[in-house]
């Protein structure tokens, strides 16, 4: 849906396709890891994870409009710090949760393996 809306978009010259192809590709490249890693992590662990995550992203929205509110730019620098942590701290645990998943899977494999 995103490439379609963007090529028409990109008709009407109202998309930078430098931009929108490379975020294109890194968001179906994440969706694809970003399934295998979910398919692994138990169900109430992703739902903290994304509730952290939309907490953290209330916060930097709030900060934002604050600093627009008080003509403080440095807030929008806030702002994004808030964003691109928070985006490093939930995939950091997903990614942490995944390994210690198929850590615990691996000796269950070779017991299995093993009979």
């Amino acid at each position: 849906m995103g490439g379609i809306g963007s090529f028409l978009y990109a008709m009407d010259g109202a998309v930078d396709l430098e931009i929108v192809v490379p975020l294109l590709v890194g968001s179906a490249l994440g969706a694809r890891l970003g399934a295998v890693a979910t398919s692994l992590v138990d169900g109430a662990d992703i739902k903290i994870y994304f509730g952290v995550m939309l907490l953290l992203g209330a916060i930097a929205v709030a900060v934002r409009k604050v600093g627009g509110a008080i003509e403080m730019p440095v807030l929008d620098a806030v702002a994004l710090a808030t964003i691109l942590g928070a985006a490093l701290l939930v995939s950091g645990a997903v990614v942490v949760s995944s390994i210690r998943e198929l850590r615990a899977a691996e000796p269950a494999a070779a017991a299995r393996a093993a009979d």
